[in-house]
Order: C-alpha cells, then sequence, then structure tokens
C-alpha cells in the first residue's frame, strides 16, 4: 500500500487496526523524498477495517484515516491530506476501499445534521421539530439502503448494514398523536442498540469505527432525561459483559464521553458510573491518570446538580466591597462564571445582551462571577466596560485568596452557568458556550 499525506509535519506513517474510535498501530514507514510510504508486511493481512495512522507532532496521539482491505484489493494507492483525511481522500486501485472512505465521510457529514436536528427536537419538542428530524433520518436511511444495492454481499455491504439507521416507518406518519410517534422511535433505536450489543460478532463490529457512532445515536443522542438514559446504558454495557475487550472499551468510552456531558445533565450518568462502577472497585483496568481525573470530577459534582440549592460563598465588586453570594439570588437567577482569558466567555458575555433585553421584563436577573485573581482582576472589569455590559447586571469576583465557590461549584473550565428558581435552587447548569437558541428554549421552558 503506497501513502502519500499532504502536509504531513512528521515523518512516520503507520499501518494499524482499529478498535472502537483507536487506532492500533502495528507497522511503520519512512516517508521517502517524495512523500510516499510504502506499507508493507509479509505475512497475508485477513480483510476488514485497517487503519493508516499518523501523528501531527511527536507527542500528539494518533490520527487515522480509516480504510478497507478486500481479498480482492490489496496493492493500491492513498493520497489525502493531513488536516482532512476524508474528505481529501483518494484511493486507486480499490474501488471497494474508496467506496467505503467516500461512505465513511458521507456518513459522518449527515450526521452532524442529523445532530443538530435531533438538538432542536430534544431542546424543544415540538411536532415541527420532529418531523424535520424525521424527514432528515429517512432520508439518511435512504441513502444508505441505496449504498447496499450499489455494493450487494460485499464486506461494505456488511458495514453499512451495521450502521443501517432503524426503519422510521412506524413514526412518519404525522397523523398520530405525538407522544405516540415519540415513543415507537425511542424503542426502535432502543431495541436495534440492544440486538446489536448483544450479538456474537462484537469483536467484528468493533473495528469499524462508524459504529461506535451509530451506538452514540442511542446511547447519547436519544434522551433529553438522565434516568432512561442511565437505564439504557446500563443495558448495554449488560450485553457486552460476554466480551471482556468490547466491555472494557466501550465502558472506559462512556464514562469519560459522560464526564464532558454536561448539555441535559448527561453528566450525571458519568457520575452513577463513577459511584456504581470506578468506585466500588469494579473497573480496575482504568489506568490511574484516568482513574484520578475522574475522582477529582466525581467529588466536586454532588451539590451542583439539578434540584441541589445554589452553594453559598464570598464574593467581591469592583470596589473591593466584600459580600456574601447567596444574598444576591433573587428571583430567576443566570448566574455565569467566567474568566477574562477564556476564549468562550468573551464571546458569550456580549451575546447574552440580546437575551438579556428579552427575558428582563419576565424577571431574569444576571450575575457575574470572575474568577481571575491577583494582577489579573482588573482584567475582569476592563472586560465588562469594554463590551459595554448592562449596567443593571451584577458583576462579581471570587477574593484573592478564597477558593470557595471554585469548589463549591466545581469551577475546572469556563463559562460555567446556573439558572436559579426564586427558591435558590438549580433548575438548568452547562459549561461551555451555549447557542443563542438552545439558551432561548432552556429559558422558555423554565421562567413563567
Amino acid at each position: 500500500m503506497t501513502v502519500r499525506i499532504q502536509g504531513l509535519p512528521t515523518d512516520t506513517v503507520w499501518l494499524g487496526t482499529t478498535w472502537g474510535k483507536r487506532a492500533k498501530p502495528f507497522l511503520a514507514a519512512l516517508k521517502k523524498p517524495n512523500g510516499t510510504a510504502e506499507l508493507h508486511t509479509d505475512s497475508v493481512l485477513p480483510e476488514g477495517v485497517y487503519a493508516i495512522a499518523y501523528k501531527r507532532g511527536r507527542h500528539a496521539k494518533y490520527t487515522f484515516l480509516s480504510v478497507l482491505l478486500t481479498n480482492e484489493h490489496r496493492q493500491f494507492r492513498v493520497d489525502t491530506r493531513v488536516d482532512q483525511p476524508y474528505g481529501q481522500a483518494e484511493l486507486t486501485g480499490a474501488p471497494l476501499a474508496a467506496a467505503y472512505v467516500k461512505y465513511y465521510d458521507s456518513f459522518q457529514a449527515r450526521l452532524r445534521l442529523r445532530d443538530s436536528l435531533n438538538d432542536m427536537w430534544r431542546l424543544r419538542e415540538t411536532a415541527e421539530d420532529f418531523q424535520a428530524l424525521v424527514r432528515f433520518e429517512k432520508s439518511f436511511r435512504d441513502f444508505q439502503l441505496e449504498q447496499r444495492r450499489a455494493f450487494p454481499h460485499t464486506l461494505l455491504d456488511t458495514l453499512i448494514g451495521w450502521t443501517l439507521l432503524p426503519d422510521p416507518t412506524a413514526w412518519t406518519d404525522s397523523t398520530k398523536p405525538l407522544h405516540v410517534r415519540r415513543v415507537a422511535r425511542e424503542q426502535a433505536y432502543r431495541e436495534a442498540v440492544l440486538k446489536a450489543s448483544a450479538t456474537p460478532d462484537l469483536p467484528r463490529r468493533m473495528t469499524c469505527p462508524l459504529w461506535v457512532d451509530w451506538l452514540d445515536l442511542a446511547v447519547f443522542k436519544l434522551y433529553n432525561q438522565v434516568e432512561p438514559t442511565r437505564r439504557l446504558v446500563e443495558e448495554v454495557l449488560n450485553n457486552l459483559r460476554h466480551h471482556e475487550a468490547t466491555y472494557q472499551y466501550y465502558f472506559t468510552y462512556l464514562i469519560n464521553s459522560f464526564a464532558n456531558m454536561s448539555r441535559f445533565s448527561l453528566d450525571e450518568v458519568f457520575l452513577y458510573l463513577y459511584n456504581t462502577y470506578v468506585k466500588t472497585g469494579k473497573a480496575p483496568w482504568l489506568e490511574e491518570d484516568n482513574r484520578q481525573k475522574l475522582e477529582t470530577q466525581a467529588a466536586g459534582m454532588p451539590g451542583t446538580l439539578i434540584g441541589d440549592r445554589a452553594r453559598n460563598g464570598p464574593v467581591v465588586d469592583r470596589n473591593s466591597q466584600k459580600m456574601a453570594l447567596d444574598s444576591l439570588l433573587k428571583g430567576y437567577t443566570l448566574l455565569v462564571f467566567w474568566d477574562p482569558e477564556c476564549g468562550h466567555c468573551q464571546k458569550e458575555l456580549p451575546e447574552l445582551k440580546t437575551l438579556y433585553a428579552h427575558y428582563q421584563a419576565r424577571g431574569l436577573r444576571i450575575i457575574t462571577v470572575c474568577m481571575a485573581k491577583g494582577p489579573r482582576a482588573q482584567e475582569c472589569w476592563n472586560f465588562v466596560d469594554s463590551e459595554q455590559l448592562p449596567s443593571d447586571w451584577l458583576y462579581l469576583r471570587e477574593p484573592d485568596g478564597s477558593a470557595v465557590l471554585t469548589k463549591a461549584y466545581n469551577l475546572r473550565s469556563f463559562p460555567r452557568f446556573y439558572l436559579l428558581n426564586p427558591q435558590k435552587t438549580i433548575i438548568y447548569r452547562r459549561t461551555g458556550e451555549i447557542p443563542a437558541h438552545e439558551l432561548r428554549s432552556i429559558l422558555d421552558k423554565l421562567i413563567p
């Protein structure tokens, strides 16, 4: 196999197997002066999914292009770019391998559009959003069926079958009540994932990165409540127990993914997995540094979840007047923790001005707490002034020498949002940038 990766800053290309979303290199080749690398083995590799792996820096993780090796075509050329391995890939001498890369790229592109429509449905739960999602999922599935018809009885046909979206016929009829259609769709995705996770050919499926993306459609993206997601996760894990390597990989993938999902409060599933498996010693395969990271995150979450009462701590205003945060929480309050060096914060705070103008009449108050300290403290007020943020917001800072709020609200990254009701109870929480339409949907649901 001849490989040329334009823009590759290092001199080595690897051939490897794939397991989930990871590449496991087993063969290396150095670039020639003309930029190509020759990947050859003395043994005959079984047909299947492999990885052309590379690093963008000496200490970087592997990036890889997933390719298909068939018994009919083993000698072919791959040309691609380091920054767009799939979108710029050209394969010559292996038609089925070329078709696989195109399917991979098309699947991912459609997945991004599907996720956008799915998020709108999960946020607003309107009949219009559901219908738009269903129409796109039908077109997605039609594309997959068309690809299967083009390559019948091939390995590509099998791989597409593993990632085929459920048939939406049972929930496309708009004359049926929305809740009936919703339940039918959720049940179909759930059954498809549970059937796939119990299949005896798990090791083969785990070599296809797209199969894990397909599992994600149900495990991470089907429900907008924590409890049904947690139940589905448990069922999937129970099914995977019959294959230890798959079980260990997927559990590790799940817990690290959920740890970063404050949207729809899915990081509460992380907390459940940590307390049930990691804390009790049922996940001994986790690497120690990963275990310590998860332990730190889990320790900071209780008290910051939906339904918890907002925690108190000292704050100061720009005149260095000290006060208790709890004394300032009145009515519906959007509490924003931020840092002036945070790029998302620099974008997000000014955008809140438009949203505030719309919800101010409904009683929304905004309190910002800047976490810059010491010599950087002045940057908080400089940013507020330069962006001409509303004068009736409260602009505060955690005092120098204090980490009470940092610990109380588990502040590891910014911005961090907490929406509080008049009883000072957390009714919404989110880490990172929030699209304006998403925050509007949340406020419309939660503020009378």
